[in-house]
């Protein structure tokens, strides 16, 4: 992981150098970092108009920093001894970093796992299903469109009325959203429009869950594309990996 870590550093820095000097920034405000209030810049130009500019060099210099100090943690023993226990100081940017990426993911899984065991010793049989949620990508537009585009599909399959019909269906989830530049991101290249999607995690009732979830989630996307694209071709379309799932039911 920290050779992975090493080589993400040398993309940011070649990075910083596109992003300073190719696309055009504009204050917009501000925003507040902890107890501070700083200038908020935003990007003018570029496949990041319209969101909220980064600086690549910063984030190569906390990143190149990752674990390479220490600190103390004060901890409580079940013999209520006081105990301290010497950590490595992670950076925090699970987006870019992979070694807090991977320890935000074990994390987040034993916490699932714990959750399971619990329902398990309790004799709670509960479904659980992975559904990948997507929509139909626009080529040449904006991360931010792309981006407000699936939020409102999602608040359209989430809330109001049809909220209502999701949580009766589905008793708890956990989203994750995920945004790549198509299949040439793969290679380092830029592709040909953003791709957005989300990975969610849902408690179900039964193995038809899936499929209600697939069709609320057409016709979200549906209403999405009305409202934002004037027409329907920003809809998921059934069979083009739309909504994928594998549930389990023995805890």
């Amino acid at each position: 992981m920290h050779g992975v870590r090493a080589r993400v550093v040398r993309l940011l820095r070649r990075a910083g150098y596109v992003a300073r000097w190719r696309w055009a920034r504009v204050e917009d405000g501000v925003r507040r970092v902890g107890p501070h209030v700083v200038p908020r810049w935003t990007y003018r130009a570029g496949p990041a108009a319209g969101l909220e500019a980064v600086d690549p060099w910063r984030m190569a210099r906390r990143l190149m920093l990752c674990s390479a100090a220490w600190y103390a943690q004060a901890r409580i023993t079940s013999a209520d001894a006081l105990r301290v226990v010497a950590q490595p100081r992670p950076c925090g940017q699970v987006h870019v970093c992979p070694v807090c990426a991977r320890r935000r993911s074990w994390t987040l899984a034993t916490a699932l796992r714990a959750a399971v065991e619990e329902d398990h010793a309790a004799g709670v049989v509960r479904g659980v299903a992975l559904v990948t949620l997507t929509h139909r990508d626009e080529p040449g537009a904006t991360l931010r469109a792309e981006l407000a585009r699936f939020r409102r599909a999602w608040d359209s399959l989430t809330r109001g009325r049809a909220g209502m019909a999701w949580r009766q269906a589905v008793t708890s989830w956990f989203i994750g959203l995920e945004v790549t530049r198509g299949a040439a991101g793969a290679r380092g290249e830029l592709g040909h429009g953003w791709h957005v999607h989300a990975h969610v995690i849902v408690g179900v009732q039964d193995s038809e869950s899936a499929q209600w979830i697939g069709e609320r989630w057409r016709a979200a996307t549906l209403r999405a594309s009305r409202a934002l694209l004037g027409d329907d071709r920003g809809a998921w379309l059934p069979g083009a990996g739309g909504v994928w799932s594998e549930t389990h039911a023995d805890g």
